[in-house]
């Protein structure tokens, strides 16, 4: 929300919509955020797709959002380990 009180367009992508938060998300778009079908165009990303219990290998919505931040190149921030990074050898397939 801080984002936004400061006039920052915040777009958000889900991953699945059936688990979300509805009322974060509502919160959020209530604010001003806007959902958007898959990222594009935007500059920063904050990767909270996953847990610290995912592992390598995405697939789907979640390589294809993937394969955009590595052509992308967009100032990444990860809410905990970065999506796709082996947590027990820090290390990406």
């Amino acid at each position: 929300m801080h984002l936004l009180d400061r006039g920052v367009r915040v777009d958000l992508c889900l991953l699945e919509e059936s688990q979300v938060h509805a009322e974060g998300l509502a919160a959020a778009t209530a604010a001003g955020a806007q959902v958007v079908p898959a990222p594009g165009g935007q500059r920063w990303c904050l990767d909270a797709i996953f847990g610290i219990g995912a592992r390598p290998g995405l697939t789907g919505k979640a390589a294809e959002w993937e394969s955009w931040l590595a052509r992308e190149s967009p100032y990444t921030f990860a809410v905990d380990v970065s999506s796709g990074v082996d947590v027990d050898g820090a290390t990406v397939p």
